[in-house]
């Protein structure tokens, strides 16, 4: 009985052995992480890159000797090779990323914080189950202190650009034009700025508006990053008509009707019946009949839509 004991109690140890090397394997737990929790080091199957590596761009790197390499990024961008991809970063009881987004491909996923009980070097945000390829990963609002991918995968130099289609713009005064930013990736979001809103003012769509003389410098910016493109504008007077002399004060006025017909108007208020004329054709609630009287004194009614043409004598 006793043999038969330390048989078992030496198979239960091989067992729990077994189980353990199964479970802990390059001192990583294996498979076990899950978002909220502490990943000192990525596990089996996963390989990390810290937040430093030239192939991740970021607004801003700030040294931490808490985080994973020391330094943790601001609204990082990056673009790998694989199939899933965690963000390992840290969480503080306060005054910290409260509403990061994530955006995959141009799919944006729920937003989530970084407030909670202080733990760094933490899992935040987990995508599997990737289409295997290459994928655009962008992180608004938040920080990145590194980035775990699958070990098969790969981090890709990530090239972001953006391109005005005009790199100079002439305009007049009260004129507009549209620019036309193209970036890459493809559909990014675009800050549009003016360097002086007096001369011309610039719209959310790149719709330029000319306001004064002067020049100005349209700037696009890909939202979040510093990578950014600009066009010269230069506004110039507005082209003034010459004033058109027009015929005032009482004379004889000649008026064409459509028939042919040519009506003599004697001792006619001109400016009266030119006032008459354009007002009826701005609105045609005004009244469509002008009295004149024709060369043998006779009252005339003119109706506005039969005049073609009239000169004065």
């Amino acid at each position: 009985m006793k043999n038969y004991f330390k048989k078992f109690s030496i198979m239960f140890v091989m067992l729990l052995t077994v189980i353990g090397v199964g479970i802990i394997q390059n001192g990583n737990v294996a498979n076990a992480a899950t978002v909220g929790q502490q990943l000192t080091q990525p596990e089996n199957g996963w390989r990390r890159y810290d937040d430093s590596d030239s192939r991740i761009t970021s607004i801003n790197v700030v040294s931490d000797p808490g985080r994973y390499g020391g330094s943790v990024s601001y609204n990082p961008t990056l673009k790998f090779y694989g199939c899933k991809i965690r963000i390992i970063d840290a969480y503080f009881p306060s005054g910290y990323a409260s509403n990061t987004i994530v955006t995959i491909d141009g799919v944006q996923y729920p937003s989530y914080s970084c407030i909670g009980s202080t733990l760094y070097k933490a899992v935040v945000f987990e995508k599997n189950n990737l289409s295997l390829g290459v994928h655009i990963v962008s992180i608004k609002n938040g920080y990145a202190d590194a980035i775990d991918i699958d070990d098969t995968g790969k981090l890709i130099p990530y090239n972001e650009s953006i391109i005005l289609d005009k790199s100079s713009l002439d305009l007049k005064e009260d004129d507009s034009k549209q620019l036309t930013a193209t970036t890459t990736p493809a559909g990014s979001e675009v800050v549009w700025t003016s360097s002086d809103e007096s001369v011309a003012t610039v719209d959310s769509n790149g719709k330029v508006t000319s306001v004064k003389e002067g020049q100005v410098t349209i700037t696009a910016q890909i939202k979040g990053s510093e990578t950014k493109a600009t066009c010269d504008v230069t506004v110039a007077l507005k082209d003034e008509k010459p004033p058109v002399d027009e015929p005032a004060g009482d004379g004889n006025l000649y008026i064409e009707m459509v028939d042919g017909n040519i009506k003599q108007a004697q001792g006619l208020d001109v400016t009266d019946f030119i006032k008459w004329f354009k007002n009826r054709d701005l609105d045609d609630n005004d009244n469509p009949i002008y009295k004149i009287k024709n060369a043998k004194g006779n009252v005339e009614y003119l109706v506005h839509d039969k005049v073609v043409a009239f000169e004065l004598r």
